[in-house]
């Protein structure tokens, strides 16, 4: 996973591409390998260190869900109990990575990524609360 992120962002400076946009992820999990989220971030530090002038966008959602998934429903349920339960706690829920980051809408994550390439000034890791408030932006548009 690792290399082809870096060769598809190297792609992309080949190709005076100006924007890099890499889905990775907003942690691990308990019951995830520990490989998923340090290959995530081995990309991110060296598409970074190596390809500086092209400006990377690391959207770094937890757990997505759709309505077309249903099996995904039960599971961001779960997911928003555990976040709000972890905020309840004061953020103490770390260690559960991604299981206690609230879910995502398969959707809201798209509207924020548009909105993250149409916004100049976003660079760099785009955590949940960045991804929400980049897609608002994207909603408030679609109300003028």
């Amino acid at each position: 996973m690792c290399d082809l992120a870096i060769a598809l962002a190297q792609e992309s400076t080949n190709e005076h591409v100006p924007t890099f946009v890499y889905i990775s992820a907003a942690a691990g999990a308990p019951i995830l390998p520990a490989r998923y989220i340090s290959t995530k971030r081995e990309a991110e530090a060296t598409i970074t260190s190596t390809l500086p002038d092209l400006r990377s966008i690391f959207i770094r959602p937890g757990f997505m869900y759709d309505s077309s998934r249903k099996f995904t429903l039960p599971i961001a349920m779960g997911g928003f109990v555990a976040s709000e339960f972890n905020t309840f706690l004061g953020n103490k829920l770390g260690f559960l990575g991604t299981m206690a980051e609230k879910p995502l809408k398969a959707d809201v994550v798209g509207e924020a990524v548009v909105e993250a390439l149409e916004d100049e000034s976003t660079k760099g890791a785009v955590g949940t609360k960045q991804i929400e408030a980049l897609a608002t932006k994207a909603w408030r548009k679609t109300m003028l």
